[in-house]
């Protein structure tokens, strides 16, 4: 799967986490959350490398980083915040 930023207005990062501006809306996202966006970047990344690059950071959550991740890039995609294509 492929990931890509959504159309945030704005983004403002305070050390690890961060707000974005999207549809109209603040979204204040958490460390996690602001990994993930900075790892995604202006041209997108593969959700493998998103995978990857948040183990690098965080360490292997329990449950596995796939179905973590997974599910942190639904929650941002229903956002808006990225957009996952196939």
């Amino acid at each position: 799967m492929r990931v890509t930023r959504g159309d945030l207005l704005d983004w403002y990062v305070d050390g690890d986490e961060s707000a974005v501006f999207v549809d109209g809306h603040v979204i204040v996202l958490s460390a996690l959350a602001t990994a993930i966006v900075d790892l995604v970047g202006e041209d997108g990344a593969d959700e493998a490398d998103v995978v990857t690059g948040l183990v690098e950071r965080f360490g292997e959550p329990e449950g596995g980083a796939e179905a973590m991740t997974q599910q942190a890039l639904a929650d941002l995609a229903e956002r808006q915040v990225v957009v996952l294509t196939a």
